[in-house]
């Protein structure tokens, strides 16, 4: 009940369309996964799957840099670029 994104809402953070639609088995697993946090694939794979590699790679900060989660916080941030850096999860 804590992790609903209607609470994240009221602590005016912004939710990943996914996490605000409920939609966790589009990059989760349900039941058993190899990787961690029960993921469908490795972070760097799973995010490009809907963001485009194109746009993000192309970026001087993003070049050499695989792994989105290690920067964004895939759930919620203070803002639609989810910076670990700016919330650390815990609402």
């Amino acid at each position: 009940a804590s992790k609903k994104p209607d609470k994240a809402y009221q602590a005016g953070l912004w939710v990943h369309g996914p996490v605000s639609a409920g939609y966790c088995t589009v990059c989760h697993a349900p039941h058993a996964s190899p990787e961690q946090y029960m993921l469908l694939t490795k972070p760097d794979e799973l995010c490009v799957e809907c963001h485009a590699p194109g746009l993000i790679f192309n970026q001087a900060m993003h070049q050499d840099r695989r792994d989105c989660s290690a920067c964004h916080n895939p759930h919620v941030g203070r803002d639609s670029r989810l910076l670990k850096a700016e919330l650390q999860e815990s609402w």
